[in-house]
């Protein structure tokens, strides 16, 4: 008898655990054991500045409003001055919120319908979170110089603040570069790290950012480190994509093309291996060799080529948040380029959204190579009057005066590196452009 009552009351405990699933990690059903916010999530979540989205959800993925960012600044303001978080909703209900924000000088004017209700930019709720921290408990722990996070604009008004919490340790970069993705939506994970570590010191963290160029590459490493990702090609005087490679970090490669003629798309692998040709023995490899597998992965049987072609990286910039790669082809056999293209000198480019970090030149004459030109806007990369480049690699966006009309000129030389003569006023306005033809190679 006893053992059949302990068979039973043992059967009804299966079944409510079974009923009744067991929270996860953090108290919540969506939150990883292994997620990499874990150990910020009961700090954020115990602070009463971020929590779940009700029934042991938490959204780790979801993005935040421009109004749940408000709530969160002025909650973390009224906490690190009074100690408490007092503030309590109102009708609607961001309401009390935002006031106490404009009182406090986290936000400068009350947000407009369009940005309470649509998700907010990485970069204005790391603003905002400056401004609620009192000046006096701004801490800095981390020696990042000016220029040094690669994707911040130097007119952005809210880079300063930026800066701060990098120096504060309570941000540290979406890469190993230090990247702050400023104009992307933030999503709840980041928000919950974010938050952890504006009320716990001990969460911060110290690390070292250096503003060096990005594309001054010093050994091999460098140049495996940038061609690591997508990149895209177009064929010569088009802004269409024919053809992506993916570069992994051991040095294979996949690539798609499109054929031009029938439209149809194919795929091949292959790894790429990095050699010198002008670059010293101390040097950063400057070659690609760009070599496929044996048998294509769903390409046609008649294959035009055997080699992707080996090249030569003959300029290199940052332009408008890319990385453009200008290569020449070296090899005396067709390449993928040069067969299905008629391109010897394909330019890759792969999205970053790096920024800039040295100032236009005003009041000067220089060579430069123009990367992209957009309406009455020019980026131009100083260079010497061969190709190569001056200073940073970075292609800055000029103004072009009225009197400049670069219509009348052939689109490709518009674009991929073309060198050029430039003058520009005090302003930084391009008044004079001339382009360096060359007679003797056929230019």
């Amino acid at each position: 008898m006893k053992k059949r009552i302990f068979a039973l009351i043992l059967t009804l405990m299966l079944s409510l655990s079974l009923g009744v699933p067991a929270l996860a990690a953090g108290g919540f059903h969506d939150v990883d054991k292994n997620a990499w916010y874990l150990k910020y999530l009961n700090t954020a979540v115990s602070s009463g500045l971020i929590n779940g989205r009700g029934d042991g959800v938490f959204a780790p993925n979801d993005s935040i409003t421009g109004a749940e960012a408000v709530k969160i600044a002025a909650c973390i303001g009224q906490l690190l001055s009074e100690g408490s978080i007092s503030l309590t909703n109102g009708s609607p209900w961001y309401e009390n919120y935002m006031e106490y924000a404009i009182e406090h000088g986290i936000i400068d004017d009350e947000l407009d319908q369009y940005l309470i209700n649509d998700p907010i930019m990485r970069a204005e709720l790391m603003d905002m979170v400056c401004r609620a921290i009192p000046p006096t408990q701004r801490k800095e722990i981390n020696v990042i110089p000016d220029g040094a996070i690669p994707d911040l604009y130097t007119y952005a008004d809210y880079r300063d603040n930026v800066y701060t919490l990098y120096r504060m340790g309570i941000l540290t970069g979406s890469d190993k570069r230090g990247s702050c993705l400023p104009e992307r939506p933030i999503r709840r994970a980041e928000v919950a790290a974010l938050v952890a570590r504006v009320v716990d010191e001990d969460l911060r963290v110290t690390f070292h950012l250096d503003a060096s160029d990005p594309l001054d590459f010093a050994k091999e490493a460098d140049v495996r480190a940038i061609l690591e990702g997508e990149w895209v090609y177009c064929p010569p005087v088009s802004n269409t994509p024919a053809a992506w490679l993916t570069f992994s970090e051991n040095g294979n490669f996949r690539m798609r093309v499109k054929d031009p003629e029938s439209g149809m798309v194919w795929e091949d692998a292959g790894f790429c291996q990095l050699d010198r040709w002008n670059a010293g023995e101390n040097e950063a490899p400057d070659m690609l060799m760009l070599t496929l597998s044996q048998t294509a992965a769903n390409g046609p049987a008649n294959r035009p080529m055997s080699s992707a072609g080996d090249y030569l990286i003959v300029q290199k910039t940052l332009c408008d948040g890319e990385i453009m790669l200008s290569l020449l082809q070296l090899n005396n056999g067709d390449s993928t380029f040069s067969v299905c293209f008629d391109d010897w000198a394909p330019v890759l480019k792969k999205d970053t959204g790096w920024q800039p970090q040295s100032e236009r030149r005003e009041g000067d004459a220089f060579y430069a190579a123009v990367w992209k030109v957009d309406g009455r806007l020019v980026w131009l990369d100083d260079a010497t009057e061969d190709g190569s480049n001056i200073g940073r690699h970075e292609a800055l966006p000029y103004l072009v005066a009225p009197q400049v009309d670069l219509e009348s000129l052939p689109t490709w030389l518009l674009a991929d590196g073309a060198i050029w003569t430039v003058r520009t006023n005090h302003l930084g306005h391009v008044v004079e452009m001339q382009p360096c033809i060359y007679e003797d190679d056929g230019w």
